[in-house]
């Protein structure tokens, strides 16, 4: 009787552990968000940063040794940068400067964009190896 008992909980155990097994993997899967989308006016990379959307254009010629150089892009608002750096942006590239930037949303410096603003830095910084001092290239909307 004992052994029965013993036989039927190791096989309720053991689908029970396949279960939670299953859900451990696909609940991930079934929520994760996609990878946000930037237009940009030439080819880089958008991904999540404190919960914004930050692009970065990296240079496929950065200056041998140290940290990368790289242009701040500042605001980076839905529709910017636009099509009118293209050119700009493409001599900053063969000059093996890369261009990143963030959106912070209508921040005007508030403590929250200024931490999504640090936390770009952070992330070029401390885990892909850009310089720690960028150059800020500040855009106009047109005012």
């Amino acid at each position: 009787m004992i052994n029965k008992l013993t036989r039927s909980l190791q096989s309720r155990f053991r689908s029970l552990t396949v279960a939670n097994l299953f859900w451990l993997v696909a609940c991930p899967l079934l929520h994760a968000t996609p990878p946000p989308k930037k237009d940009l006016p030439v080819p880089g990379t958008a991904f999540t940063v404190a919960g914004a959307t930050a692009f970065i254009i990296e240079s496929k010629t950065p200056p041998p040794g140290g940290a990368k150089p790289w242009i701040w892009y500042a605001p980076t608002l839905p529709g910017l940068p636009g099509m009118e750096e293209k050119w700009m942006f493409e001599q900053f590239l063969a000059a093996g400067i890369s261009i990143a930037g963030i959106d912070a949303g209508e921040c005007y410096g508030s403590p929250a964009g200024r931490a999504v603003y640090s936390a770009l830095h952070d992330e070029l910084t401390g885990k892909r190896g850009f310089s720690k001092k960028p150059v800020m290239l500040g855009r106009s909307r047109g005012g």
